[in-house]
């Protein structure tokens, strides 16, 4: 599984969803603790990094609105 996550194209996460419903059931907890750990430092950089891109695309819409009301 390691050998998986390292590659740039096959993101091993899934949440195991097929296995087990919770993320902490008992396939989760036979996975290597390093595992666990770059899935939590992964979700926590896709957050923020959803965080930016939603700022920036509220911003640019206010500034299309009001670039187009001033036009009107």
């Amino acid at each position: 599984m390691k050998t998986c996550v390292k590659s740039s194209i096959t993101w091993v996460d899934a949440r195991l969803n097929l296995f087990e419903s919770k993320p902490e059931g008992l396939i989760n907890m036979m996975l290597d603790y390093g595992l666990r750990d770059s899935w939590q430092i992964l979700d926590k950089y896709l957050k923020k990094r959803a965080e930016q891109w939603e700022l920036l695309y509220i911003t640019q819409s206010h500034l299309s609105w009001k670039t187009s009301n001033q036009l009107g």
